[in-house]
């Protein structure tokens, strides 16, 4: 799905974990994004951010954005930051503190 477009966009102003994102990245897409939520978090200095309140940022910034070029190796090699083994050791080693 993200392998034939341009970028990935996404103007969310209620976000969970930015999963998109990392899909986006996966298939070395460009990423453009909400400032909000955990797009900041998950795309890093690799998206390029807009504020979903503003129509004219928003669109400011795809249009520099799309001008840029983009390292889609920076983008595979960033996902890998992100697992869900990982992420599953640290919750149980949390939930681990707080029993003792």
């Amino acid at each position: 799905m993200y392998y034939q477009v341009e970028a990935f966009v996404n103007p969310s102003l209620c976000e969970g974990f930015g999963i998109q994102v990392l899909e986006a990245f996966s298939c070395g897409t460009k990423v453009i994004c909400s400032n909000s939520t955990s797009f900041p978090e998950v795309g890093g200095s690799l998206a390029f951010y807009f504020d979903p309140r503003s129509p004219d940022n928003m669109a400011e910034v795809i249009l520099e954005s799309l001008a840029k070029p983009y390292n889609k190796e920076a983008g595979f090699k960033w996902v890998k930051n992100f697992s869900w083994k990982e992420s599953a050791r640290i919750i149980l080693s949390t939930l681990e503190t707080l029993a003792n």
